[in-house]
């Protein structure tokens, strides 16, 4: 059996693009390692302040952290949990500078960007966080979501996910088998 380098990937998109079930999918049929800043950073943050892990609060929160600390140091803050050797993907970066960042520390790192109607994304992601589609659009206009559009014209890829499970699995297999590299 033929050994592989580690493989890297960003997932960016919209709200309800999809992002966690790519990377879901990565971990279970491709054996790579997620890593997400809402579960690694945000999630234990709230939980010491006593907040709810709402969409609301994750948003105030990056929107916080991003001023505070700049996006160099807000990229940062995943390094630690990158895995030397095993394959990895970041499903949850929200801005260019971030993107940047992350690919001077990871040069290796391949920008994966999922488009879908909007229809198709606001149904999936009010269904899944429990909203109105009021809250929807409030959310979708919150400074946290300004840059997400610009990322997809650095894609390497770009994933079509307005179909069925089936259709999205064949597109991560073939991006997954496509950016496969011997040592």
């Amino acid at each position: 059996m033929v050994e592989h380098s580690r493989r890297a990937y960003v997932i960016a998109g919209e709200i309800g693009a999809g992002k966690s079930t790519i990377s879901r999918i990565m971990v279970r049929n491709h054996g790579f390692q997620q890593l997400s800043y809402v579960n690694l950073i945000w999630k234990p943050i709230l939980d010491r302040r006593g907040l709810s892990h709402t969409r609301h609060n994750l948003q105030e929160l990056g929107a916080e952290l991003l001023h505070r600390h700049g996006p160099v140091e807000l990229a940062r803050r995943i390094l630690p949990y990158v895995p030397e050797s095993e394959s990895f993907v970041i499903d949850d970066v929200r801005t260019l500078e971030v993107f940047h960042a992350l690919k001077e520390a990871i040069p290796e790192l391949t920008l994966v960007y999922v488009t879908v109607s909007d229809e198709v994304r606001r149904k999936r992601a009010i269904q899944r966080d429990g909203v109105t589609m009021r809250e929807q659009i409030v959310a979708e206009s919150f400074s946290t979501e300004h840059e997400i559009s610009e990322l997809q014209g650095l894609s390497d890829f770009q994933i079509v996910n307005d179909g069925e499970i089936d259709a999205l699995e064949q597109q991560i297999q073939n991006i997954v088998g496509s950016t496969v590299t011997e040592p």
